[in-house]
């Protein structure tokens, strides 16, 4: 099943004027081996660059400027979604140093009836990740065109 989900100023939070995201736009790539990912991000394109399946997270034209693109693909008979990380060990991450209240996303996608898209927030306190429920937001049906969403947060 294909999944498609372009993302242009994900995570772009209630806390930019304490901790500035780097590349908040995705408008930097460099090249790693034969596929490229967002500056200052991680994507799962390495592992299916070693499995032979495609990369899927890929730099496509956003809503003013370039956005990520992510797709659920194919693989050895299993579906591997397209997922960005600003850590990808999730250890370290971008301090700030009050509480946000909502997270701001510009995003078009087209999810197939029956599926959902995720975004997952982890926020950690004095290291140690907790979750709450709002921190899982959820997409679904399709927008043709590119939208600005806020999504509150505890």
């Amino acid at each position: 099943m294909k999944k498609t989900l372009l993302i242009t100023l994900a995570m772009v939070c209630a806390w930019l004027a304490q901790a500035q995201l780097p590349n908040p736009g995705f408008e930097s790539w460099q090249t790693q081996q034969l596929y490229e990912e967002p500056e200052d991000y991680y994507t799962n394109s390495l592992t299916l660059y070693l499995n032979g399946g495609p990369v899927n997270v890929t730099q496509v034209p956003g809503a003013s400027g370039a956005a990520a693109r992510l797709e659920t693909v194919l693989v050895q008979g299993d579906t591997v979604a397209g997922y960005i990380a600003n850590d990808p060990t999730f250890f370290r991450g971008i301090p700030f140093f009050s509480q946000p209240d909502s997270v701001r996303i510009t995003a078009r996608y087209n999810i197939l009836p029956g599926d959902t898209a995720q975004f997952a927030f982890l926020f950690k306190r004095n290291g140690i990740p907790f979750f709450f429920p709002e921190n899982f937001i959820g997409l679904t049906g399709q927008q043709n065109t590119f939208v600005t969403q806020t999504f509150p947060l505890n």
